[in-house]
């Protein structure tokens, strides 16, 4: 026998941010007679366009989640003024509940674009379809455990960093230090998502239309899919067309380190938006708002995670060894990665949920390279370096220092180059 819900009479309706003027009001909510128990939210937007989620409480605590995944209509996504409708189908969503006391209420929030929902889903097959969501629990069809989100979706976490100074580089006993890691202080200037996730060669090739990385290690070929990206270079990301690569099969074209290069013009340079003939162009047209590579100092924030000194992103200490443990559970390095390339998301997240930022690729950044890290107060360095741009992480091939969140070397970015790869943030208006 179905179950009912039986739905309190009051509705919460809030507002997220008080820094906009979005409001949710005449909020009514009915409930199918028959069926899988669908409940059917309409509520009316007013003021600014806003971000809209739904959360389901019971004796005022939300159920959780992972319980409200199955929803459709004006909800997850933003939401221009107006009056709207949401669908909950609570038998597939939260199945075998019986509530017989009028205690469940839905509770729809309105966030201000400006102060968006923790996290960002971009679908990479769909056109002009980007949703958002409070935690990754929330993830339609059985959250990050689905590997959908590492290949044909693209998952992006908040960040709040607009103002915020924090300690960046290296301390001097680190193994490894030299001054170009140096610890001074950096101030961020906007608040920005950033994938949780390395681009994998599935979502390159949504994007694209071919896979890159020729000459990837996955067995079966299948699971290319949820392996990062390597051998796309910066250029390619940011200011050309991504070279198909097909042309890099013939051994004419590739030198003795695997690099090739790629043509592209070494000035251009933030605050220029990437060319629209890059992937990184492509995915901004295809998404509808605005991507590019994090910053230097966006990219250390993220993965340190609030953790500062001889730390790993997910605060364990940092053992000044080529070999360490605590590295073991967050990052693919030369001890635990098989000397070879891994899928994204195999290991555990850093404090703010994001994977691999330690070990398995390196990471393109947005900056020409500085030797002086000192000079790096937050802004993005557009001084013109001849090619050389920076990368951050390590590599499934280093020793453990080479990955701490302060370690950082470059490339040439016109060169494609084994093992280097990116992540992709997106900044929110001011």
């Amino acid at each position: 026998m179905t179950k009912r819900i039986l739905l309190a009479l009051g509705v919460v309706a809030t507002s997220a941010s008080l820094l906009a003027a979005p409001s949710v009001t005449s909020v009514t909510f009915s409930q199918e007679e028959t069926g899988p128990r669908t409940v059917t939210v309409n509520y009316t937007l007013a003021g600014e366009a806003a971000i809209i989620t739904m959360d389901v409480l019971t004796n005022n605590v939300s159920i959780g989640d992972a319980n409200i995944q199955y929803l459709e209509g004006d909800v997850n996504r933003l939401v221009q003024p107006g009056d709207h409708q949401v669908r909950w189908y609570a038998q597939k969503s939260w199945p075998e509940h019986q509530i017989d006391d009028n205690t469940v209420k839905v509770r729809i929030n309105a966030w201000s674009k400006s102060a968006p929902p923790n996290y960002m889903v971009v679908d990479l097959e769909t056109p002009n379809n980007v949703r958002y969501y409070t935690s990754t629990n929330a993830l339609p069809d059985g959250g990050l455990a689905n590997r959908v989100y590492a290949s044909s979706r693209l998952v992006m976490k908040y960040v709040e960093a607009k103002g915020v100074t924090y300690t960046m580089g290296s301390p001097s006993n680190a193994r490894g230090y030299n001054a170009n890691h140096a610890e001074h202080s950096a101030t961020l200037s906007d608040n920005y998502y950033i994938g949780i996730y390395t681009i994998t060669q599935g979502q390159w090739k949504r994007i694209i239309g071919w896979y890159p990385s020729y000459n990837c290690q996955p067995n079966p070929i299948e699971n290319r899919e949820f392996y990062p990206v390597q051998y796309a270079a910066f250029n390619e990301i940011r200011e050309v067309a991504p070279v198909d690569d097909n042309t890099l099969v013939d051994a004419s074209n590739v030198d003795s380190k695997g690099a090739k290069n790629i043509v592209g013009d070494a000035t251009y340079a933030y605050p220029a938006a990437p060319a629209t003939v890059s992937w990184l162009g492509q995915l901004s047209s295809h998404a509808g708002i605005s991507f590019d590579l994090p910053s230097e100092c966006e990219w250390e924030y993220a993965c340190r995670a609030g953790n500062y000194g001889a730390k790993w992103g997910d605060g364990t200490a940092i053992k000044n060894a080529d070999v360490d443990e605590n590295l073991d559970k967050i990052g693919f390095y030369t001890s635990n990665s098989g000397r070879g390339i891994n899928q994204v998301g195999l290991l555990a997240p850093n404090s703010w949920g994001l994977y691999d930022m330690h070990g398995n690729v390196w990471e393109w950044c947005l900056d020409f390279f500085q030797g002086n890290i000192s000079s790096l107060n937050g802004a993005v360095n557009t001084t013109t370096n001849g090619v050389k741009r920076t990368e951050r992480g390590g590599t499934f091939l280093h020793a453990a220092p080479t990955c701490y969140p302060g370690y950082r070397t470059y490339d040439e970015g016109n060169t494609r180059y084994p093992r280097v790869g990116f992540r992709v943030v997106s900044r929110i208006d001011p």
